[in-house]
């Protein structure tokens, strides 16, 4: 369902607004989220925003850092798309650095058979939303040596309305 999403001042009068798409009954607002309000506007409900990170599989085998978490951020959902074909790799994860943790793309779902440009790829995780600590990180690992990029769009929100965490 789409609809026009705005914030109103004091006085009534339209001080934002942005087209609106809900999901599960999550609200994803198109554009930057960073916006401060308008003065006198009140946010009414947690914002999700997106981060994107380029995963370079170019990089040899090892743990890279896709994104970290500024704040405490509830991670709710993800989606993985390749770019450029990956090649003489053979897989792909995608995971946090918690002591406990979360994987989100198993080696066997990003396998290089799997990375075939401009493809979604697919994953069974369904364990969103997942809270990610501050300082805490989104990491990717490759397994063997070669070529490819996968792009990684994470929706998150800060734990704490208002408190401005997020994924960089």
């Amino acid at each position: 369902m789409a609809f026009v999403f705005g914030i109103t001042d004091a006085n009534g009068v339209l001080a934002w607004s942005s087209n609106s798409t809900v999901v599960n009954h999550t609200i994803f607002l198109d554009g930057y989220l960073d916006d401060p309000l308008p003065a006198g506007a009140v946010r009414t409900s947690p914002l999700t925003r997106d981060a994107v990170a380029q995963l370079d599989l170019a990089q040899g085998a090892g743990t890279y850092t896709a994104l970290t978490a500024v704040g405490d951020v509830i991670i709710e959902g993800m989606s993985f798309n390749v770019t450029t074909a990956g090649a003489a790799l053979t897989s792909l994860s995608v995971q946090t650095d918690q002591t406990n943790s979360t994987v989100f793309l198993t080696a066997a779902e990003g396998a290089v058979a799997a990375l075939v440009v401009q493809k979604n790829l697919a994953f069974a995780f369904s364990g969103f939303p997942v809270r990610l600590a501050s300082g805490q990180k989104l990491t990717y690992t490759v397994v063997g040596a070669g070529t490819g990029v996968v792009q990684a769009c994470v929706l998150h929100r800060a734990a704490v309305q208002g408190s401005g965490a997020r994924l960089v």
